[in-house]
């Protein structure tokens, strides 16, 4: 009894131990003088662990203990023998970042193309513009959390206690949408291709429930089931993070029926080349291209990191090496064979660039012009016996009066002598800002 209510007066007066992490996992907020057991992580210090808890004591003043014990995790000897070196982890990692990063730039140029031109505006560009969001996103959310994990102290911000979870909610949920999307896109075209007539009942509200709609549930089963590991285990280390199998199954299922979609547009373009290209290296060509351009659009050239090898090493070395550089680059093949190689785009980008040449022409020309009238007002000028005086800066027209009215103006000035003293008006011109005639008046002297 004694000790419970010593217990809660430190819990009073002292506090919780605060959310932190350790670069390993997530430590909950915890009562002062308590026990913490964690699931031992999937992977860390180069090392693959199957089971085992890490535990870490609050202590009775507030504070964790400086480090966790993971004596306790069990590693996997059978599987460490694969495990990538440190050496090429970090080149995996920075092809990573250059990767992402070109992805992220060109997505956001394609991105702002659909979005700039109405003239895009139909079912199939918009499906390709939802396919360049979800890896824009997924590219940016990465990035920012490499920056926040790796490259900057993230004792600063610890006290966010989804600083590790949310971005692999948001890394999940993206690249899910974008499998889905990918197959949106599929079955666009096999529709287009074998049932034409039917490709008008297409509408945006059916593509974007498969697209956003199923990812959403998918992630929402994903977290509802395995809330408790949020916080610790998905954030035990994000370079080697998984998918869960209710994301994962789905996604292997989509790059299955993927790659039946492309066999058959494939074998129909093929079909329809036999009737229309006599030769056969030409219709090869064409066929080979159609494949090279739709493996990345549709996902399937992820289809050979299925089944990661385990031996021979430098097989898996190799095929870990494609893994990281599809992953990267897939925003970038998207962005470029999707916006940049679409005929419409081209033309467009073709219109605008034609249209800022002309302006520029225009401008130029319409500045010569003024130019030569101002040469030729104020030349016409100085033959009638004008003189001219220094501008004044404090207005846009110029006035041309007689030089006993110089010091009532405001604007640079042109005189003409006095012929007579019998003149009774003054005559004033007025040229406007590009040096134009503008009027005339006569004042009284």
């Amino acid at each position: 009894m004694v000790s419970v209510l010593f217990l809660i007066i430190l819990e009073k007066f002292l506090g919780h131990c605060p959310v932190t992490f350790d670069a390993v996992l997530c430590w909950p907020e915890t009562k002062p003088g308590t026990m913490v057991y964690l699931d031992c992580p999937i992977a860390a210090n180069n090392k693959i662990y199957m089971k085992g808890k890490v535990s870490r004591y609050c202590g009775l003043n507030g504070l964790w203990d400086q480090y966790g014990n993971y004596s306790a995790c069990t590693e996997d000897v059978s599987r460490n023998y694969d495990m990538v070196s440190p050496f090429h982890a970090e080149i995996m990692y920075w092809i990573y970042v250059v990767g992402y990063l070109l992805s992220l730039i060109f997505c956001v140029f394609a991105l702002m193309i659909f979005l700039h031109y109405k003239s895009l505006s139909c079912l199939r560009n918009i499906i390709h513009t939802n396919i360049v969001i979800c890896f824009g996103v997924h590219n940016l959310t990465w990035l920012l959390y490499a920056l926040f994990t790796v490259h900057l102290d993230i004792r600063g911000i610890e006290e966010m206690m989804l600083i590790c979870a949310l971005p692999m909610l948001i890394l999940k949920y993206f690249i899910c949408a974008a499998f889905f999307w990918m197959f949106v896109e599929g079955l666009y075209l096999f529709i287009n291709v074998l049932f034409s007539l039917y490709s008008q009942r297409i509408r945006f509200w059916m593509c974007s429930t498969i697209g956003w709609g199923i990812p959403a549930f998918l992630l929402f089963l994903n977290t509802a089931l395995g809330y408790k590991t949020i916080l610790s285990t998905e954030c035990s280390d994000w370079h080697h993070a998984s998918m869960d199998k209710i994301i994962l199954v789905p996604i292997l299922f989509i790059i299955m029926i993927n790659i039946v979609f492309l066999l058959v547009i494939v074998y129909v373009l093929l079909a329809k080349l036999k009737l229309t290209t006599p030769r056969e290296f030409e219709r090869f060509s064409r066929g080979l291209r159609a494949l090279f351009v739709l493996c990345p659009l549709l996902g399937v050239n992820y289809a050979i990191v299925l089944v990661q090898p385990t031996s021979p090493s430098w097989l898996s070395l190799v095929v870990t090496y494609y893994s990281v550089i599809v992953s990267s680059l897939q925003g970038l093949l998207v962005a470029i064979f999707f916006c940049f190689k679409n005929k419409e785009v081209q033309e467009c980008l073709c219109r605008t660039f034609v249209w800022f040449k002309t302006s520029l022409k225009l401008k130029a020309e319409i500045a010569r012009r003024r130019s030569v009238e101002s040469t030729l007002v104020r030349l016409i000028l100085d033959k009638l016996g004008f003189t001219r005086l220094p501008r004044s800066h404090s207005t846009n027209t110029e006035e041309f009066k007689l030089i006993r009215n110089k010091s009532n103006t405001t604007a640079s000035e042109l005189t003409l002598p006095l012929r007579s003293p019998c003149h009774k008006m003054s005559p004033v011109v007025t040229l406007d800002n590009n040096g134009r005639f503008q009027r005339v008046e006569f004042n009284r002297r």
